[in-house]
């Protein structure tokens, strides 16, 4: 089982991250409920979830930015919540950039997704 939560494809992407990129809200709660039934260390959690990038460097929150995919982003949010990780969360993603040099936030802003910069502004101030 722990086998399909840690495969790539051949561009880089895990399960957890093509469900982001394809906005499965209901896979990631799958995907979620799979990793607590492996039971998963916090410290697997943040690098095989949080962490996980793909071959250009985005993991799951510039993902749901760069797609104004606000649900998803939510359910990372509560993932995060529910596993006490938001600090790690913001530390090691808030500010993470992809090859280009990006930031979730700058892709939400390029992308015209107001919706979702003010999410992330939100939850970085709280």
């Amino acid at each position: 089982m722990d086998q399909v939560w840690l495969s790539k494809v051949k561009s880089g992407e895990t399960a957890w991250l093509m469900a982001a990129r394809r906005g499965h809200v209901t896979l990631l709660q799958k995907l979620w409920n799979l990793a607590k039934e492996l039971q998963l260390t916090p410290q697997e959690l943040r690098d095989q979830v949080w962490l996980s990038k793909d071959e250009s460097d985005k993991m799951s929150l510039h993902i749901a930015a760069r797609q104004g995919r606000v649900e998803v982003l939510m359910k990372l949010w509560d993932f995060a919540e529910e596993s006490q990780l938001q600090a790690e969360f913001w530390d090691n993603v808030w500010d993470s950039k992809d090859k280009s040099g990006k930031s979730p936030s700058e892709m939400a802003l390029e992308g015209g997704h107001d919706e979702i910069f003010e999410e992330l502004w939100n939850w970085l101030t709280e």
